[in-house]
């Protein structure tokens, strides 16, 4: 997976945690599970812009060991989301995802 392919689907994930849909979602569940989402989604917001602006070359190693494990946790995070009934489910793919995205971003910095 390449730096601009992650950053496409990392954005395209974004957009689907903050859509209309995960809101309503999320409106019904309990106060701790609705600060977990805002919270993740603003790690997720953050490591997006630093991966953005990251040295390439820095994080291109990183991109080719963790390649396939990031696409399976964008993929994973992206099927709960399908699944509304299991709104921890979706907050446990996300952290996942957010730990992998931390590991590369830790090279970038």
């Amino acid at each position: 997976m390449t730096n601009d392919e992650l950053l496409i689907e990392l954005r395209e994930l974004e957009t689907s945690l903050r859509s209309p849909e995960m809101q309503a979602r999320y409106r019904e569940r309990p106060p701790a599970e609705r600060r977990r989402l805002v919270a993740e989604r603003a790690e997720l917001s953050l490591l997006i812009a630093r991966l953005t602006t990251a040295e390439l070359t820095a994080i291109a190693g990183k991109l080719d060991e963790l390649g396939k494990e990031l696409k399976r946790a964008v993929t994973a995070v992206n099927r709960r989301m399908e699944v509304p009934d299991r709104p921890a489910a979706t907050l446990n793919a996300v952290a996942r995802l957010l730990g992998l995205l931390a590991r590369v971003a830790v090279l970038a910095s």
